[in-house]
């Protein structure tokens, strides 16, 4: 995360996350880095004042801006918000009108959750570079897929419920 940061510094790049704690938030607050989180409301807690216990859906400090989407009536869940992010780096990276800069976007997928393969499709369908981090089954299972070292997708471990075998001919459809 360290290196992210570091990159994201020396390029004057925002960083969009989930809100949550990604590890990357101590060393957005060192370089004094724009970190957006952005999470379905009704799927995280607020911080409080002293928890006795840390939760893994609390907001987390060194974000310089929340977005929550969804509430009570339109509930969304976790991976559902992908869109909005999506939509949001596209619009920062397009920069303001009148103005002749536009900057580069490149996705970071920690590749944990299942949740986040909705955002691996969706920049592979924006053909914006992505970076898998992360020895999860989801980004090795993805690494295999791209090198063909993967025939029959049965063989690669399916914990979390992650839909390896579908993505298969998405990825392989979508890239070529």
């Amino acid at each position: 995360m360290a290196g992210l940061s570091r990159a994201a510094f020396n390029t004057r790049a925002f960083i969009i996350d989930s809100g949550i704690q990604t590890g990357v938030e101590k060393f957005c607050i060192r370089k004094n880095i724009n970190l957006i989180g952005i999470a379905p409301e009704t799927m995280i807690e607020f911080p409080k004042p002293n928890p006795e216990k840390f939760s893994s859906k609390m907001l987390t400090n060194g974000h310089t801006h929340f977005i929550l989407v969804g509430n009570e009536k339109n509930k969304l869940l976790w991976g559902e918000e992908a869109k909005f992010k999506i939509s949001m780096a596209d619009r920062i990276a397009s920069g303001r009108k009148g103005f002749n800069y536009k900057c580069k976007i490149v996705g970071v997928i920690l590749g944990n959750i299942p949740s986040c393969e909705d955002e691996i499709l969706m920049f592979i369908d924006k053909g914006w570079p992505l970076i898998l981090i992360d020895d999860s089954d989801l980004s090795v299972g993805i690494k295999e897929i791209k090198e063909g070292k993967v025939d029959d997708m049965s063989k690669v471990n399916q914990s979390n419920n992650t839909n390896i075998s579908s993505l298969k001919s998405i990825i392989l459809n979508r890239m070529g």
